[in-house]
């Protein structure tokens, strides 16, 4: 892993929630000052009393900005080329673009903003959302129940 960040100006986490602490320590003093990461993981690390976003963790860890990427969009339908649409969030708005012409394609669009908070605890959100909508489908509760839930 560390011969992977060698010399590396952009780092893209796109791993298990649970892994991002311990890949981050491994990472720490390897990875070059002026790289950039963004954040692909869902979800929120709770620590005790406080919960954190990922790019928080990844930025707290490694020292360098990193941004996130969550939409509107399931992964299987993404690598099977449904529309599908995502937002990154990211404190430079420059770099956010430059993100986003690496991930938009045809069937995927990309929007950008400097709220990376609220980019990462929507895609969070979305997760629970989902498990929501999804028990209502396996009930046969129907649809007008998944709106009004």
């Amino acid at each position: 892993m560390i011969k992977a960040v060698k010399g590396a100006n952009a780092l893209i986490f796109v791993i298990p929630h649970q892994f991002i602490p311990d890949t981050c320590k491994q990472l720490q003093g390897h990875v070059p000052k002026d790289a950039q990461a963004i954040s692909l993981v869902k979800g929120v690390e709770v620590k005790e009393d406080k919960i954190h976003i990922f790019s928080e963790v990844i930025k707290e860890h490694l020292g360098i900005e990193c941004a996130a990427l969550s939409g509107a969009n399931i992964a299987n339908e993404v690598a099977r080329d449904k529309f599908s649409e995502t937002t990154i969030g990211c404190r430079d708005i420059e770099a956010a673009k430059k993100w986003a012409k690496l991930f938009e394609s045809e069937f995927f669009r990309v929007a950008v903003n400097k709220d990376v908070l609220g980019v990462s605890l929507g895609g969070a959100l979305k997760n629970v959302v989902a498990v929501a909508a999804g028990l209502i489908d396996g009930l046969e509760w129907g649809n007008n129940a998944k709106v009004s839930s």
